[in-house]
């Protein structure tokens, strides 16, 4: 075990957001959905399409991003700290 070579994670930078990324997998899942025939399947499809959606507002929503929802404030830490 000693001897064996340390494993290298596969590392590399997305070229679109995840936004983008989010709101592709969900329109696809969607047109999958409009060509699947009703049934157990479409349902799922949809299921993941809605999830997608909504991860993706939910990501905007934490990053401020063009929604123009602000992203949440994030509590500042007191140069000092008050005298107990």
């Amino acid at each position: 075990m000693e001897n064996e070579p340390k494993k290298r994670r596969r590392r590399f930078k997305q070229t679109t957001s995840l936004a983008d990324r989010l709101r592709t997998a969900a329109d696809m899942a969607r047109e999958r959905a409009e060509e699947a025939a009703e049934g157990v399947q479409r349902e799922v499809l949809l299921r993941k399409a809605l999830a997608a959606e909504n991860v993706a507002q939910l990501e905007s929503f934490l990053t401020g991003g063009p929604a123009g929802i602000p992203a949440p404030a994030r509590a500042k830490r007191p140069s000092k700290l008050p005298k107990v």
